[in-house]
């Protein structure tokens, strides 16, 4: 297990710096609230039918997953919930990376 410290240091933080995207990676003022809600005690086995996107196609379908995303926000507004779905209309925009001088 990786500690949630870590956990979010790996797929938040550190990539937020190393890309320069400074309204990203923590849970602050001005900051955009991109957060996901896990449940690290809920195991499955990702299927087809649990993928969102338009190709539902990973090397993952068949395999267990030891953890849950429960919730979704984007900027603040809830946009996926584990049981209602995907909720409401496209909000994501487009981040580009901005090289560093």
């Amino acid at each position: 297990n990786v500690p949630v410290t870590d956990f979010v240091r790996m797929i938040a933080y550190n990539p937020s710096k190393r890309f320069n995207l400074p309204a990203k990676g923590e849970i602050a003022v001005g900051k955009d609230a991109d957060l996901i809600f896990v449940n690290p005690n809920e195991s499955y086995v990702l299927q087809k039918e649990d993928l969102y996107y338009r190709h539902q196609h990973s090397p993952y379908i068949g395999r267990e997953i030891n953890c849950r995303v429960t919730k979704t926000y984007v900027r603040g507004n809830l946009v996926f919930d584990l049981n209602e779905g995907i909720i409401g209309e496209p909000v994501g925009q487009l981040v580009t990376y901005n090289k560093k001088a």
